[in-house]
């Protein structure tokens, strides 16, 4: 039944409608989606007072710098999940052992918290 309902709203819009419970994102999704905003958001605004603090070429350097870095790390993870069939939790368990699935987590708490 459930196959059902989502072949139903696969085409719908919802652009003037209300969303069905079943078409709409479960609580985890919608909460990753939210804590990803915040973190770009922190980063907007860290970035201008970086410059004012360091100067705009030393900043634009560090930024080349972890653009590459973090497009190879992303580059080998990825490559390595899409190999395996891993999701971000079950990799990062398979990395940091039992309690590594909450690893993840705790580095995107750790880049929005405002200790």
């Amino acid at each position: 039944m459930a196959g059902m309902v989502e072949e139903h709203h696969k085409d719908e819009d919802f652009i003037d409608v209300p969303v069905p419970e079943e078409a709409r994102l479960p609580r985890l999704s919608l909460t990753m989606a939210w804590w990803a905003l915040a973190t770009a958001a922190f980063f907007i605004v860290v970035a201008p007072l970086l410059a004012q603090l360091y100067g705009v070429p030393n900043i634009l350097a560090g930024m080349g710098l972890s653009l590459i870095v973090f497009a190879f790390l992303g580059w080998v993870l990825a490559r390595y999940a899409v190999q395996t069939g891993y999701s971000v939790a079950v990799l990062s368990q398979e990395m940091f052992g039992t309690a590594g699935a909450m690893v993840s987590t705790l580095i995107l708490f750790a880049t929005t918290c405002k200790c």
